[in-house]
């Protein structure tokens, strides 16, 4: 699988919600306050998955994909995004976040078969984060988690693509 994306969003209560302060590489913005935003915004993703069923253990093949060697999908999907995030301040140098966007557009793509046909669907995809980050003076320490998932629906079947990652920094303000 190779996949490629990107996000552009407002956060509506900007004045007081800092996404950054949960998410940034160097946590130069620090939330003082507890506060929640609604977010909407753009999201693009390109995917390229390919499946080579013939590896698959004989007593897990279904009967449908014994006919099938092997099957590449090449999608687009252009989505809408709306949700929320919220900025938990439980200390006075402890912040825990957590954040949900679902986003749902239209599909282009592509199935490698006997020709590539061009097709479009309906994406409904999600985003879950969720952070905490213990701030000192000059100091921080992160800890996050980003888990995203896009559903493919093509006439025959439904994909499930997604993916996480955590991520640990550590640093020091200048």
């Amino acid at each position: 699988m190779r996949t490629l994306d990107g996000d552009i969003n407002y956060y509506f209560n900007n004045k007081k919600y800092a996404n950054s302060a949960a998410y940034s590489r160097g946590y130069f913005k620090q939330q003082k306050k507890s506060a929640g935003s609604f977010i909407a915004g753009l999201s693009y993703a390109r995917h390229r998955i390919y499946f080579d069923f013939t590896n698959l253990p004989e007593d897990t093949m279904y009967s449908s994909l014994k006919t099938l060697d092997d099957k590449s999908i090449l999608y687009n999907s252009y989505c809408l995004n709306f949700g929320y995030g919220y900025n938990l301040v439980f200390s006075k140098k402890w912040l825990a976040n957590l954040t949900v966007i679902p986003s749902a557009g239209f599909n282009s793509y592509k199935k490698k078969m006997s020709e590539d046909i061009p097709n479009n669907k309906i994406s409904m995809n999600t985003k879950v984060k969720a952070a905490l980050v213990y701030n000192m003076s000059d100091y921080f320490l992160g800890f996050s988690a980003i888990f995203s998932a896009d559903w493919f629906f093509a006439d025959n079947y439904t994909l499930v693509n997604s993916f996480g990652n955590f991520n640990i920094s550590y640093g020091m303000r200048f």
